[in-house]
Order: structure tokens, then C-alpha cells, then sequence
């Protein structure tokens, strides 16, 4: 089947059977429940750095039969904003993979990129979508760290066969009055990374209230002591307790050692777990901290990939010029 036997259609907020149906797919292709539509288009439509970019592809019987989105976003390269787009979904129905139906999807999507001066794009391929993405260019950058902390070793051993489970976040259904206001408290203290010559991700206030205090589905806390604050989510990976850790803002720009021992302490005081997981890209400047807090670098699956559309960037596309925290990568 070629190009000209789909209907391709750029989504949009007021497209409301077509998100359904969107919805109803997505769910059947990646085995998970149907997300509502409301979470849909507060994540497509809601992010304060714009609308995103959402091409779908329909059968002659109006059946979705792939779909290629990548979200609005925002990276600091010397001071100076960097417009990007990270993906949020790519997917072809089974019964139409094989035909090229997904480098025709996102084709479309960097060309609409480049008509709003989009500069980079980066996304975190599985390994389904791994070999397309190299096809069309995207440089494999993967220097994405694994930092892992263990505690109650008794009972990690007693269940030694969970640590190669799947982890299932805690869900949530509506963000506590007590962590919004936590959250308002230390807004004047979120700020992006100051780093010469390195790409760091735009933090604004707006930017982290949107990604995990409007509208979660996990169950996303704040930690804080006198040294700075951190967000993490708590969830379970086969019996044992894990906590990941998914932003940090220490009041120092330094990443101070102390800052990563109480954020630690505080875990361990809270939550008592077996498992806290803190994924960087290596070039992140905490990571000789977490190193020197019992922190030990293993294996994972996250692969990291990035691709210039102005080529007055793509100097960037390397392993050293991008700084990447788990905001970026987690499902939202």
C-alpha cells in the first residue's frame, strides 16, 4: 500500500471523534488501557511551549492506521532559546507495518517542523522504531546513565527475580492541594542549568506546573531540604519498592554533594525503599555527586537519539552536548 492509499491529517484539539479514535488505537497497539481524552489533549495541545505536531494516517474505511507526534520544546544553548520537538507517539497498526507508512509519517512531521523554524529534534526510541530512525538520519547519541541505589539487601535477595520486572509507577488521579502548594512555594527557585556550550532543557515554572502538577498520571511528590528540592514518583517493580527520581533543583548551582546525601536520606526517612533510581545523561553535572553517594551505573534499554533541521546546529549531535534528565524521557 502506497502514500496515495491514506488519507493523512494533521490532528488537532478540536478533532474530538478523531482522538478517540486516536485513544482506542493506541490502546490496542501498545496492549494498555484507553487514556481519557482529556489527558490526550492537555499533553498534545497543553504544554505552555506550544501545540504538537500530530500526523495521522487513515484507511480508505477511516481507520487509523499509524500515527507520528512529536511534542513542542524548549532546550538553552549559551542563553539563547533552542526550539525542538521531542516524540510523544509514533506507531503503524500491525496491519500495515512494512510498507513505509512510518518514514512517510514522520517525513511530514519535519517538514511542518521546518516551516516553524524547529531547530532540533530528539526522541527515545524502542526497539521497534530503532533501525527506522537511523534510516532517516537520527544519530543515536545513548549516553543516558542508569544510577541505581539499593537498601534492605535481605530483602532484595529474598526477591532477587524482581529487579529484571517491569516498573509500575503509582497512579493518581488528581494532584493534592498540600503538593501544589509545596510546589508554589519554590516556584521562584525552578531555573534551567547554567552550562557553556551544552544544550540544557528550558525549566520554566510554567513548563514543570504543566508536566507534573496539572494534570499526572503518576502519583509525582516533592522532596525538599535546605540545600534544594527534587521531584520523584514512588511505584513498585515486581515486590520491591522503588523510588525515581525525575527533576532536581539544588539551590546551587554546583550540584552540591550534600544536596544529593539529604535528598537520599529523605527518600530512604519517607519511603523506605529497596530501589532509588536517578537516570541522567552522563555529561550531567550531579554525576559525580551521585557517584560519591553509593549510586552504581547499570545496564537499561533507554536509547537517546537527536537529529539537526538547521544546519547551523548540527555541530550538537554528540553525546557532549546535550544534557537530558527523566522529565524528557518518561511517559507522560
Amino acid at each position: 500500500m502506497n502514500e496515495l492509499q491514506y488519507r493523512f491529517h494533521q490532528l488537532q484539539e478540536t478533532d474530538v471523534d478523531l482522538l478517540n479514535l486516536l485513544l482506542e488505537t493506541a490502546s490496542e497497539i501498545h496492549g494498555r488501557k484507553v487514556d481519557s481524552i482529556e489527558w490526550l489533549k492537555w499533553k498534545y495541545f497543553g504544554s505552555p511551549f506550544g501545540n504538537a505536531i500530530s500526523i495521522i494516517a487513515l484507511t480508505s474505511d477511516n481507520k487509523i492506521a499509524g500515527e507520528v507526534t512529536f511534542g513542542c520544546y524548549e532546550f538553552i544553548l549559551n542563553l539563547k532559546i533552542i526550539p525542538c520537538i521531542i516524540s510523544y507517539q509514533t506507531m503503524v497498526h500491525p496491519n500495515h507495518q512494512k510498507k513505509g507508512l512510518f518514514l512517510q509519517l514522520t517525513d511530514k512531521v519535519l517538514a511542518i517542523a521546518k516551516t516553524k523554524q524547529i531547530d532540533l529534534v530528539f526522541n527515545f526510541p524502542n526497539q521497534a522504531s530503532f533501525k527506522p530512525f537511523v534510516k532517516m538520519n537520527f544519530t543515536p547519541i545513548n549516553h543516558i546513565k542508569n544510577w541505581v541505589n539499593f537498601s534492605n539487601f535481605l530483602n532484595i535477595i529474598l526477591n532477587i527475580k524482581s529487579l529484571k520486572s517491569p516498573f509500575f509507577a503509582d497512579s493518581i488521579n488528581k494532584v493534592s492541594d498540600v503538593q501544589l502548594k509545596i510546589f508554589e512555594e519554590l516556584k521562584d527557585s525552578i531555573t534551567p542549568l547554567k552550562l557553556n556550550d551544552i544544550l540544557v532543557p528550558n525549566r520554566t515554572y510554567s513548563f514543570i506546573k504543566w508536566r507534573y502538577f496539572t494534570y499526572p498520571l503518576y502519583n509525582y511528590q516533592i522532596l525538599k531540604n535546605n540545600m534544594g528540592w527534587a521531584i520523584i514518583r514512588t511505584g513498585k517493580r515486581g515486590k520491591l519498592i522503588e523510588v525515581q527520581v525525575m527533576e532536581i533543583f539544588p539551590h546551587n548551582d554546583n550540584q552540591s554533594k550534600l544536596f544529593i546525601k539529604l535528598l537520599k536520606k529523605s527518600i530512604k526517612t519517607v519511603y523506605n525503599p529497596n530501589i532509588i533510581l536517578l537516570n541522567l545523561s552522563e555529561n550531567h553535572p550531579s554525576t559525580v555527586f551521585i557517584k560519591n553517594n553509593f549510586f552504581f551505573s547499570l545496564p537499561h534499554s533507554i536509547n537517546f537519539f537527536a537529529k539537526s533541521l538547521n544546519p547551523n546546529y548540527n555541530h550538537l549531535i554528540n553525546k557532549d552536548s546535550w544534557i537530558i534528565t527523566p522529565t524528557e524521557f518518561h511517559r507522560y
